[in-house]
């Protein structure tokens, strides 16, 4: 499991990598900005967590000067200031900032320096074991379709290599009970708007798809996420393929994050039937699967021989899921991932659930 400061410096490496990308290709202007409000977003999250700070305020600002206090170093402090004034802010509030890309690579990757030494300050409990997998970013898009009286919720995991949207669940829920989602979306997670935060062009995409509403950027637990939208989800009068339970790749999802949990909690030991209840179960209680469902039955086929394939020692460890691509599949395959051929999901040498997207 990884802590707290770990989780914060995986981000914001990643988000100079993506960076990195963005740089090495043709891009736009504006394309970078997206960085910066991730890496200022979750910085901001990690020290609001850790500093009991009077008066605060969830200001950033104060937040960045109370780490200080707590033993980081001056020229840290003054990157991070650096940061937050003449960039995230920049970014979240200036519809035409566009630095140039040099300087933005090497504004990123001083705030990886200095979010290095994080480690070495004082501030509180940011070496505690966090649950793996237990956060993670989502795209959230919402489209209302007037005939219908619903409208279709896509939640997506990001993607940063060309047009398209790794879209891994759908639900629809009734267009009077969108008012009810958005004030319910802030109490399971941390919400950023996705015309910001998100690749222009997907975004672009998605706003000219019709009946669009808006596009979220969501940081939290897939499980919250879910668990509320399906308080919301329409039932009635709704084509039984569009029920979430009739969708292959909705109870994909639910099913490989159930059996993560269920592993990760140690119920996954015993033989195939045991297993099979656990992530089952699982899957019902904390993520929305009906157990009726003939769909999410025959995915948890699959997903059980995977697992009891696994020793009962190792099951525990099992992380994710994670969707990668096709060659990025493959190469797992190559390197002695076991797999399902018809699902194309794999458990990979380190313990990780996989899937093709």
């Amino acid at each position: 499991m990884t802590t707290a400061v770990e989780r914060l410096r995986r981000i914001v490496h990643m988000e100079v990598a993506q960076a990195q990308k963005i740089a090495d290709r043709s891009h736009r202007q504006g394309d970078l900005n997206r960085c910066f409000v991730v890496v200022g977003a979750s910085l901001e999250t990690f020290l609001a967590r850790h500093l009991v700070v009077p008066d605060a305020g969830g200001k950033l600002k104060n937040l960045i000067d109370a780490a200080g206090q707590y033993g980081l170093g001056a020229d840290a402090v003054a990157v991070l200031h650096d940061f937050r004034q003449n960039w995230y802010n920049a970014a979240k509030h200036k519809a035409q900032f566009a630095p140039s890309t040099y300087d933005a690579l090497t504004l990123l990757k001083r705030v990886l320096s200095a979010i290095d030494e994080f480690s070495g300050s004082s501030i509180p409990d940011i070496h505690t074991k966090l649950a793996s997998g237990a956060r993670r970013l989502f795209w959230i898009g919402f489209w209302d379709h007037y005939i219908g009286g619903d409208t279709e919720v896509q939640i997506a995991l990001p993607s940063y290599s060309g047009a398209f949207s790794r879209n891994v669940d759908t639900i629809y829920i009734g267009m009077s009970a969108w008012d009810n989602v958005k004030v319910a979306l802030p109490a399971v997670g941390i919400v950023h708007d996705g015309k910001i935060a998100m690749p222009s062009e997907i975004y672009q995409n998605w706003s000219e798809e019709d009946g669009f509403l808006c596009a979220l950027v969501f940081e939290g637990d897939y499980q919250a996420l879910i668990k509320m939208l399906a308080k919301h989800e329409r039932q009635e009068k709704l084509i039984p393929d569009l029920l979430r339970e009739n969708q292959t790749r909705s109870m994909v999802a639910a099913c490989m994050f159930a059996a993560v949990v269920a592993c990760q909690s140690g119920r996954c030991r015993g033989d195939a039937a045991s297993v099979r209840s656990a992530i089952r179960q699982t899957a019902q209680d904390e993520f929305a699967a009906p157990q009726h469902s003939k769909v999410a039955a025959i995915i948890l086929d699959s997903i059980t021989e995977l697992i009891c394939s696994q020793p009962r020692e190792t099951r525990g460890l099992l992380s994710g899921p994670e969707w990668i691509n096709d060659q990025e599949y493959q190469d797992e395959l190559s390197a002695g991932a076991v797999h399902d051929k018809a699902r194309h999901i794999a458990i990979t040498d380190d313990h990780r659930l996989i899937i093709r997207s």
